[in-house]
């Protein structure tokens, strides 16, 4: 039987989530619940209540799938109480966001959410689209974006985070898709081509150049987004790309494992693991045919 799914979208059989529950594994909180027939209660797989036998365990997708079934919620681990998890991810961004100034270690970040590096590692990703690196750096990229607008450039990359303006230099590609000198310049003799494409939380807007990504963005509005990007580099050249538009909802209808719960307990990560998914793509692809 099928009760979730794991990170890659595959089903999660009743083995993989009997070995989840055995190891009390927090990573698969949120993913699935058990309920255990002795007691008539159901649980996270992480619970750190006494472990059943096997045999009195049934899994459910849904903490409401196993309450239908009979069960009442664990007093210890509230199964019905929402996500730990994206409360865990949620604590683990305000903290990098908080620290963007420096690089903060895997090890500091656990001991500030009270997670092991090794777990955090797994559900950041899992959650976000990205590792807790990959996502210190796309936000100081942002900083980067901002200082560089109203400093020079070299006083910029220092006030965004980054150690050297060689190591800024050096994600530049990847995180604004010019050199930091040609974005202070507002895009100037850059070509830009753009995507935009509808998702449940509103329009997405995708811009790349022949170096990488240079914006993605969520909207109400397509007009705003592109009035946004135009603003943001009226230097350059910018045209919309039918090509990139559909590459783009490509990449939105694959399939993904379930966000609902994401969307709903938390907007924000929701649309971090959105835009990443396009980014990480599109920045993959820089230069094929659809540029």
């Amino acid at each position: 039987m099928s009760v979730s799914l794991d990170p890659t979208g595959m089903a999660l059989d009743e083995s993989q989530a009997w070995s989840a529950v055995a190891a009390r594994d927090v990573s698969f909180d949120g993913r699935f619940v058990f309920g255990v027939a002795t007691t008539g209660v159901y649980c996270r797989p992480g619970c750190p209540a006494r472990s059943p036998r096997r045999e009195n365990v049934r899994f459910f997708e849904l903490p409401a799938d196993a309450e239908h079934a009979g069960f009442r919620a664990c007093m210890r681990c509230h199964p019905n109480g929402g996500n730990p998890q994206l409360d865990v991810v949620a604590a683990a961004c305000c903290y990098l966001q908080e620290h963007a100034e420096r690089r903060v270690p895997l090890v500091e970040l656990g001991r500030a959410v009270g997670m092991s590096p090794t777990h955090l590692q797994r559900t950041f990703k899992r959650v976000t689209g990205a590792t807790p690196r990959e996502y210190a750096a796309s936000k100081r990229s942002v900083r980067l974006r901002a200082t560089l607008r109203d400093s020079e450039s070299a006083r910029a990359v220092f006030d965004a985070g980054f150690r050297s303006t060689s190591s800024a230099y050096a994600a530049s590609d990847v995180y604004l898709g010019m050199t930091p000198a040609r974005y202070a310049r507002a895009g100037e003799g850059v070509t830009i081509r753009y995507a935009l494409a509808e998702t449940t939380g509103g329009q997405l807007l995708a811009a790349v150049t022949e170096r990488g990504v240079c914006s993605i963005a969520l909207g109400d509005s397509s007009e705003r987004l592109e009035e946004r990007l135009r603003a943001e580099f009226h230097r350059a050249t910018c045209s919309r790309d039918e090509a990139l538009s559909r590459r783009v909802r490509g990449v939105l209808e694959r399939p993904t494992a379930d966000r609902r719960e994401l969307s709903e307990a938390s907007p924000d990560l929701w649309a971090d693991e959105l835009c990443w998914r396009v980014w990480r793509v599109l920045s993959s692809e820089v230069g094929s045919t659809f540029l």
